[in-house]
């Protein structure tokens, strides 16, 4: 009997230690995590909190619709004495990389523990265009996924808007100078008739009308003007 009760209590105390070792197990110090491989269409594992996607995207100006990564790897670059620096990396088309990153875990006991829930980081990322990305972007005349900011910037500081506002400011300024030519140098004057070499009453003038020439000698200037 009494070697029964002592087989049952180790028996018991192994059970316990079982127990233990299995709970000790799902709780890791987060900077010991040396990588995460995270999946578009898998949860998060929780333990006080309700699971999450693993791969989650919050826009960019490629959007979230442009393109889905299916699997992303995020590598612990270091400890700066509060957060993991991870450098999260995928097999990306050449006209998509990465913006912002953010990958968060369930703390074990509290937010602020440094022990997480083993299978509970995920990622929330943005997806930006490449240069080369945004190249066939403007060449195929689609612009889904572009932010208000981004189109206004291309516009304003695309060399054809540089060229156009280079032209209007241009005849902007004839304008005005010719505005000021004719308000001052004019006078409000219209301008002279051509230059004539014979002036309307100059000599020549009245000497071509009156072509007849005086009387002759022996008749009065009064008979001369009844035949005129």
């Amino acid at each position: 009997m009494l070697s029964y009760s002592s087989t049952a209590f180790q028996g018991q105390n192994s059970y316990r230690l079982f127990i233990c070792v299995l709970t000790v197990s799902d709780r890791i110090l987060l900077r010991d995590i040396k990588a995460l491989t995270l999946y578009y269409d898998r949860y998060t594992t929780s333990r006080r909190l309700d699971p999450i996607p693993q791969l989650k995207c919050v826009g960019g100006t490629a959007g979230c619709d442009s393109y889905t990564p299916k699997v992303i790897q995020c590598q612990n670059r270091g400890w700066d004495g509060y957060d993991v620096q991870w450098e999260c990396k995928t097999d990306l088309d050449v006209a998509y990389k990465f913006g912002k990153t953010v990958v968060s875990c369930e703390g074990y006991e509290s937010s602020e523990d440094q022990y997480v829930l083993r299978g509970s980081c995920g990622l929330e990322y943005q997806l930006d265009y490449t240069e080369l990305g945004l190249k066939k972007l403007r060449e195929s005349g689609k612009e889904h996924g572009f932010n208000s900011f981004s189109n206004y910037y291309n516009k304003l500081y695309s060399p054809e808007s540089c060229n156009l506002s280079g032209v209007v400011t241009i005849v902007v300024l004839l304008a005005i100078a010719f505005g000021v030519y004719k308000f001052f140098l004019s006078d409000g004057h219209e301008s002279p008739p051509p230059y004539s070499e014979y002036p309307p009453y100059s000599d020549r003038y009245q000497r071509f009308t009156n072509s007849a020439g005086p009387p002759p000698a022996g008749f009065k200037s009064e008979f001369t003007g009844m035949f005129s």
